[in-house]
Formats: C-alpha cells, sequence, structure tokens
C-alpha cells in the first residue's frame, strides 16, 4: 500500500493519521511570537511525500502485530505512561505481554512472530532533527565543543544516535533519560549511559550535576510531562553558558492521548495551558527567560510516529534557547 495521509481513524489501514497539523495561519502566529521576542522563524513545511514512503515502508509489516498489541493493552486496563511505554518497548517480562496479546488474537497470531516482534521496540519515529540540514538549522552553531549531550525522552536512544553521528561525538558524551526502565535497558546495552528518571531527578539525585550539558532536548513529550516546571527549571539547571536547550512539542499541550491515558498532575507544576499553539509557546518562552535562557529559534514542522496509536503525522514545534551568563 502506497503511504498517504488520511483523515483520523484510519491509522492502522496504513495510512497516517494527521494530528495538529498547523494551518498556515496557525504557522503565522508562531511566527509572531518569534518575532515579539526576538527570535528567528523558520518554518518547514509540510512532510515531503518521498518521506512518508519511506517511513512508511521501514514499518508497515508489523503493524498487524501492533495493533493487535494495542487490543491488548485496551482491554487489560492498562491506562498509565509507564505501563504504555513498557508495551511499545518491550520489556524484561515480555511473556506475559506475549500471552496478552494472543488472548485477544481470536486465534490469528503466529506466536513465533509475535515473539520475535517483542524483541524490538514496538514504536519508531522520523522528526526534522534526524535530517543534517535542519538540524543545523534548528539547533545552529554549537559555541561549545565540551560538555554532555543530554536526550530527555530518549526512548531507546535514535535521535542520541544520530546527533553523535551528525556531530562525530564519542559514546561517553550522550546521556539519555527515560521514564521508560525498558527503553533505557536497550540504551544502556548500546553503551550509551541513561537512567530511567525524570530530569528534574535526575538533577537532584546528582546524576547530571550544575552546568554540564552542552545541547539538552527536551524530546516531544511537553504534553505528558506532569512537571512542565521542574523540567525546565532542571534543564536551565544543567546547561552551560552558551549552551543550547531544544524544547520540541506538540502544540497546543492536550495531556491525554488516543488511548485515553492522562498525563497531566498538579496544575501549578504546569506552563502551557492548551488555549493554542501559540499561546503555549509564549507561555513557555517566558518561563524560560525567567532561567536565564533566551530565545534563538522557533521552527515548525512535522514528525512521524510510529505507535500504538498507528501511523500518525503530528505537528513539530522546536523552540531553541540559548543558556545565558546568570541565574
Amino acid at each position: 500500500m502506497n503511504a498517504q495521509v488520511a483523515p483520523g481513524g484510519q491509522s492502522f489501514a496504513g495510512v497516517f493519521t494527521p494530528v495538529n497539523r498547523f494551518s498556515k495561519d496557525t504557522r503565522d502566529r508562531i511566527g509572531r511570537v518569534a518575532a515579539q521576542h526576538r527570535g528567528e522563524f523558520v518554518d518547514f513545511g509540510e512532510i515531503s511525500p518521498e518521506r512518508l514512503a519511506q517511513f512508511h515502508s521501514q514499518y508497515a509489516p508489523r503493524l498487524g502485530h501492533l495493533h493487535l498489541l494495542r487490543k491488548a493493552y485496551q482491554e487489560l486496563g492498562h491506562h498509565n505512561a509507564v505501563e504504555r511505554y513498557e508495551f511499545e518497548y518491550g520489556t524484561s517480562a515480555w511473556e506475559n505481554l506475549l500471552l496478552a496479546v494472543l488472548s485477544v488474537s481470536d486465534g490469528r497470531a503466529n506466536r513465533a512472530e509475535l515473539e520475535a516482534a517483542f524483541r524490538e521496540p514496538n514504536y519508531g519515529f522520523w522528526c526534522p532533527l534526524e535530517d543534517r540540514r535542519m538540524f543545523e538549522q534548528i539547533v545552529g552553531p554549537l559555541a561549545l565543543s565540551e560538555g554532555r549531550v543530554v536526550d530527555v525522552g530518549c526512548g531507546f536512544g535514535a535521535l542520541l544516535f544520530r546527533i553523535k553521528e551528525m556531530l562525530g561525538l564519542e559514546p561517553a558524551v550522550l546521556f539519555g533519560l527515560d521514564i521508560s526502565a525498558p527503553a533505557i535497558q536497550l540504551l544502556n546495552g548500546k553503551g550509551v549511559e541513561g537512567k530511567a528518571e525524570t530530569l528534574s531527578q535526575a538533577h537532584s539525585q546528582g546524576f547530571l550535576g550544575p552546568r554540564v550539558a552542552r545541547l539538552v532536548c527536551l524530546s516531544y513529550f511537553v504534553d505528558r510531562d506532569d512537571n512542565q516546571r521542574g523540567t525546565f527549571e532542571a534543564a536551565a539547571a544543567i546547561t552551560m553558558p552558551r549552551g543550547k536547550i531544544v524544547v520540541d512539542g506538540l502544540f497546543p499541550v492536550k495531556p491525554e492521548d488516543s488511548l485515553g491515558t492522562r498525563y497531566d498532575g498538579d496544575s501549578s507544576r504546569s506552563i502551557t495551558r492548551g488555549e493554542s499553539a501559540e499561546d503555549d509557546i509564549a507561555r513557555i518562552v517566558q518561563f524560560m527567560a525567567t532561567l536565564g535562557c533566551a530565545l534563538e529559534r522557533i521552527c515548525t514542522g512535522e514528525r512521524l510516529v510510529w505507535s500504538m496509536d498507528g501511523f500518525e503525522l503530528l505537528s513539530s514545534t522546536y523552540l531553541v534557547f540559548k543558556r545565558g551568563y546568570l541565574n
């Protein structure tokens, strides 16, 4: 089947469901936020048909297994972030997940095929940061040649390894954080340091001390972060002066996924309000300024995701900050 974008509800028919795809008017309003805060604005536009086709061909053969995984997740009543990620990334208890999937397959699933499928993450993505040209446009020149590169929400390290390749880094420079223990096990198995912690936890526990990072990526979880304030404060704390912080997010922020899993917590720890994309972005920019992090640019584009939500095409907005010497 050729890759195509269709209205919602068909992501398990092999086509991409668009989520929060920005109109020109929305992109213009986001551009005005950048201008108001003396930042550059870059719009990458819609994703290319060639990229859609390439991503689709990579994951389409496993789509049926993923659909069964989603069905098992729903019928077993697991509706929190950690358990969802255990389903998608696999776990040391993968045999239990396999049995759960077999129980909802009506005898149609092949056990041997599913065993093989569970030994690989049932999650994949492509984002503009993985493209060398776009990475350079988003992040801009890195003024620092030392310091760690930290990816928060790293999964099993796909973006970290791509940055390593593009910048010619040694593995010891990289550090990944994700709330999924199975994902961090996969990352550690590839020789990269990482912890199954939030950024604020990793900082408070001393895994990431003050001013140790030249680049911090907060990778597409702002809508699933129940402590945005703590995350941004910790990001500013661990970033070296002249270092960069890149916030990649889905805006406006709606803390719930298509499976009914909610990610919101104490509203006093949230910066965003979910009223509009430009309002949420402005709120983050203003808060980061209080932490000594000045906006450099805002970039709008799109990302592709293959997960228990099927194939999705999502808006992807990058907020790029430079850490100052104060604070």
